[in-house]
């Protein structure tokens, strides 16, 4: 059986968000076009700002006519997953 090879993968934040990091996952097997890839060391960043706007959230319309996403993985199956939230209006952390 054939290993495939990993990676490590970041998405960062939008503007005007404390963390820099949206994403990190430390390991990533699979192929970013797959139906299944395994990740670990992953860390989620979950904030809202003063203005009640969560950084998960999209605020741009997609496009129909767009292309279709650089990454399209059908299932992560997680290892490791330590989720931060942080809410700037109620200082909850």
């Amino acid at each position: 059986m054939l290993s495939a090879p990993s990676c490590s993968l970041r998405i960062v934040n939008p503007p005007g968000f404390a963390e820099q990091e949206f994403l990190a996952i430390g390991e990533l097997r699979g192929r970013l076009r797959s139906s299944r890839s395994e990740a670990r060391y992953v860390v989620l960043w979950l904030e809202r700002d003063a203005d009640g706007h969560g950084n998960w959230t999209s605020t741009a319309p997609r496009d129909s006519g767009s292309q279709q996403p650089a990454i399209d993985i059908a299932h992560i199956a997680p290892h490791g997953l330590d989720v931060h939230y942080h809410d700037v209006r109620s200082a909850t952390r």
